[in-house]
């Protein structure tokens, strides 16, 4: 699941309420398309290797989406005994030859508590959150400043792994480096 989250800081502790149900991807309604389509340059052809901040990301967005502090990933299947969820801090990508790969950076809490009580609306973050990073690829790109494609995941495949080219792989390791 993919949500918006209202951060609500008090004495010390930040508690993440539930707004909404979104979607990472796709060129309709994808927070991550749509948050890039804010930023492209209107010139901007492939290669592109971009960046949104998060945080910064969503602050025009509040006028629509007034409690969209956060996204955030769970992780575990909802059958699972345990709670893992990740706020997203950033994403890069590396839009060419029709494909951009991603690259997430994202800080992950587990909450205490019982997952069938607690049913992850509500959840406070442990101050020992860890950063994770993650890859995936959207089928989309951008050209003339516009996003092209569905930006969608591919489909299942028996290599369904992240394949980098040398340039990509090199300003991922430049943009994750900057954050270690």
């Amino acid at each position: 699941m993919y949500a918006i989250y209202k951060k609500v800081m008090s004495g010390g502790r930040t508690t993440f309420k539930f707004d909404q149900e979104i979607r990472l991807l796709g060129c309709n309604n994808g927070w991550i398309p749509w948050l890039l389509s804010l930023q492209a340059p209107s010139n901007q052809n492939e290669p592109y290797p971009w960046h949104i901040s998060l945080e910064s990301a969503l602050a025009p967005t509040r006028k629509e989406f007034p409690n969209a502090d956060a996204i955030v990933i769970d992780i575990k299947p909802k059958s699972s005994s345990e709670l893992l969820f990740c706020e997203l801090l950033d994403v890069w990508g590396y839009s060419a030859d029709g494909w951009t790969p991603l690259l997430l950076r994202m800080k992950a809490h587990w909450p205490h508590g019982d997952p069938e009580r607690d049913h992850r609306i509500n959840f406070l973050a442990v101050d020992t959150a860890e950063e994770v990073y993650e890859f995936m690829y959207a089928a989309g790109t951008v050209k003339s400043g516009q996003l092209h494609g569905k930006w969608n995941p591919p489909g299942p495949s028996p290599t369904n792994a992240v394949l980098l080219w040398p340039d990509a792989l090199a300003y991922f390791m430049k943009c994750a480096k900057s954050k270690l």
